[in-house]
């Protein structure tokens, strides 16, 4: 009689940790770890506190990044979009005020 062969393939874990890449200063988190700045499905560009806002995201380590990748582009460039000053300053609060909150939850 032949034998049945057993399965060598193996199942992913089921906690698999995603790794995103900050857009400014390429540091390669976890998706959780960084901040996400999101293009939406009528073109306009949000801070995305849940990190699942549908449409075209891009990521940021911190503030600081935030800011330098607004001043090179890199922001517009990896959203596809044209970024205003407007946008960029509701973006930027939306950030401030997620990190405070951040902040005080870990005190």
């Amino acid at each position: 009689m032949c034998a049945r062969k057993s399965s060598t393939k193996q199942q992913a874990p089921t906690a698999e940790k995603k790794i995103r890449t900050c857009v400014t200063c390429g540091c390669k988190l976890t998706k959780a770890s960084l901040y996400r700045v999101v293009r939406t499905a009528d073109n306009t560009c949000v801070f995305d506190a849940s990190g699942k806002v549908a449409g075209r995201g891009s990521y940021v380590c911190s503030l600081a990044c935030l800011e330098k990748a607004y001043k090179q582009g890199k922001l517009a460039r990896t959203l596809k979009a044209s970024l205003d000053a407007d946008s960029y300053t509701m973006i930027h609060d939306a950030m401030v005020c997620a990190l405070g909150r951040e902040e005080s939850e870990q005190e």
